[in-house]
């Protein structure tokens, strides 16, 4: 009986700390006084995660839907998504926004001409210049710069933002002497331009108009 009691004591202690573990892996275990209305997108999400990992699955697969969570929020979901990943032996699959996505090992990528997984850094290889674009903005062009603009062989893919003000550009070739042959082409019409590395979002814009 002494036995008995024992192994059951250890089954009953070492649930209790698997317990504890889920609940500050999540961030949950100072909240879970808390009453469901009580409780903020962020902290349902990581509660709806925590009481998936207490069933002890192989998979958690789960949709985060658009606009609940602000860039402070990703950053904080981000984080509990690595100290999960380092806890616990659970495949997470996400569907997500952007800020989400970025964190994961592999991403799939679905468009209306083909599907796609890899790493973030495989999408950006797929890109000229390695993802590197620019978008510039202009005031009141001529039609025929615009035109010249199109025609640069220099660009892969142009996309009209907004109409022959705002574009995004693909570029083949070296970024810096295509900035200075767009500035030399429009001249006071170029208000300004961002050279910044594409996102996931960017990447299926280039497939589609590839």
């Amino acid at each position: 009986i002494e036995d008995l009691i024992s192994e059951t004591t250890y089954k009953f202690n070492r649930k209790k700390q698997f317990l504890k573990n889920v609940l500050e892996v999540t961030g949950m275990l100072n909240k879970k006084n808390k009453k469901f209305s009580e409780l903020t997108p962020l902290e349902y999400l990581l509660f709806s995660i925590a009481r998936a990992l207490i069933q002890a699955p192989t998979i958690i697969m789960f949709s985060i839907p658009y606009g609940i969570l602000g860039k402070f929020e990703y950053e904080k979901f981000n984080n509990y998504m690595d100290k999960i990943k380092q806890e616990f032996h659970v495949i997470m699959i996400f569907h997500g926004s952007e800020e989400v996505v970025l964190n994961c090992d592999q991403i799939l990528t679905l468009t209306k001409r083909t599907s796609k997984i890899g790493a973030f850094k495989d999408y950006l290889k797929e890109l000229p210049q390695y993802g590197e674009i620019v978008t510039i903005e202009l005031n009141d062009p001529e039609e025929f710069l615009i035109r010249k603009l199109k025609d640069m062989e220099e660009i892969e893919v142009i996309i009209e933002e907004r109409m022959n003000e705002k574009y995004k550009i693909f570029l083949k070739s070296n970024t810096n002497k295509v900035i200075v042959k767009i500035t030399e082409l429009f001249g006071p019409c170029l208000q300004c331009f961002k050279k910044s590395t594409a996102s996931i979002g960017e990447y299926l814009e280039f497939i589609e108009n590839k």
